[in-house]
This record gives structure tokens, C-alpha cells and sequence, in this order.
């Protein structure tokens, strides 16, 4: 599992619905709730306990099916089963202690900024055409906001039950342990 003089981390893939599918965007929040220098995971696993020196978590809608990725950057000095425990037991807790609402608003905000922010030029508009285009068609582009500003903390927590195996079809799952990580 351990590597002299390379970092240490730890990959879980999931896979996830096609784009455009309705727990996709339930997802796309769920991975900035955990995701970010604000998100959940940074706090606790690299601010506050310091088990890690990077963390991330994101998701990607495709044609056919997609994935949901979560991850840690083992810190030096600190184990790879320790982390990964710590890692774990961030999502059992949003599990069982739904996000709050304000901070679930917090993250659709940021999605809502950022779509109108990709207005400024014809290039991200073009490049948001293409990838919906190649996706699931470009109507998705003026779907996706509404569909995004529409999801809950019960939404999160569904989708936590489903990636952990509780109630859902969706729980196959990737560990990879090794040096460094791609986003």
C-alpha cells in the first residue's frame, strides 16, 4: 500500500447515471459540498486533522453512464488506512446529518455565478454547446440551472445511500491506492 518517496492517496470511482439523468445533479452538488477549499473534506481531513494534504471529489455526466470520484492525498508521517478511515467517516456523517440547507444554497449559488459568468464570451459558450452536444444534446445547457437550484439536503443524502450501498443500484466501486492523482 506504502511507497518510499511518493505520496500516498486514495481514489474511490463510483459508478454514476448518464448525463442529464436526475441524480446527476444532486451529485454535481454533493462533490462541491465535499470538493473546494471550503468543502467538507479540505476542513476535516487536511485543515483540521491534517491526515491529508489534498483532497477532491468530483463527478462527470457521460453519454452512457458516468462517475462520481473521491479521493485523499495522504499526508506525510500519517497512514493510508487512518485517512481512508477519516475519509469514510465524512461521508457516514453527512449520511446521518443531512447538510444544511444554507450551505447546500451556498453551493447552488456558486453553480448559478458561474453559468452566468460563462456568458462573458462566445468561447465558454461555444465549449459549453459542444459538451452538452456531445453529452445529451445542448437543450441540457438550459436545463441544468433549474435542475441544479431543485436539489436538497434529502437529495445529498440519497445519493450518499446509494454510492455507500444502502439503497441503491449505482454502489460499484474503484479503490486505487498509488502516487498521485488525476482530476
Amino acid at each position: 500500500r506504502g511507497r518510499v518517496g511518493a505520496e500516498m492517496c486514495i481514489r474511490d470511482s463510483y459508478h454514476t447515471p448518464a448525463f442529464g439523468h436526475k441524480d446527476t445533479y444532486a451529485l454535481r452538488v454533493l462533490a462541491q459540498v465535499l470538493h473546494t477549499r471550503t468543502g467538507r473534506l479540505h476542513k476535516k481531513l487536511v485543515l483540521k486533522d491534517k491526515l491529508a494534504t489534498d483532497t477532491w471529489a468530483w463527478t462527470r455526466g457521460r453519454k452512457y453512464a458516468g462517475e462520481f470520484n473521491i479521493g485523499a492525498e495522504v499526508a506525510e508521517g500519517r497512514t493510508l488506512k487512518e485517512t481512508e478511515e477519516a475519509l469514510y467517516a465524512q461521508l457516514e456523517k453527512l449520511k446521518n446529518e443531512p447538510v444544511p440547507a444554507k450551505e447546500v444554497q451556498k453551493v447552488k449559488n456558486n453553480f448559478a455565478a458561474a453559468e452566468y459568468r460563462r456568458l462573458s464570451s462566445n468561447h465558454p459558450i461555444m465549449m459549453a454547446i459542444m459538451r452538452a452536444e456531445g453529452t445529451g444534446g445542448w437543450r441540457a445547457i438550459n436545463e441544468a440551472g433549474p435542475k441544479l437550484q431543485a436539489v436538497t439536503p434529502a437529495d445529498l443524502v440519497k445519493m450518499l445511500r446509494v454510492m455507500r450501498g444502502d439503497d441503491g443500484a449505482w454502489e460499484i466501486r474503484v479503490n486505487a491506492y498509488g502516487s498521485g492523482h488525476s482530476r
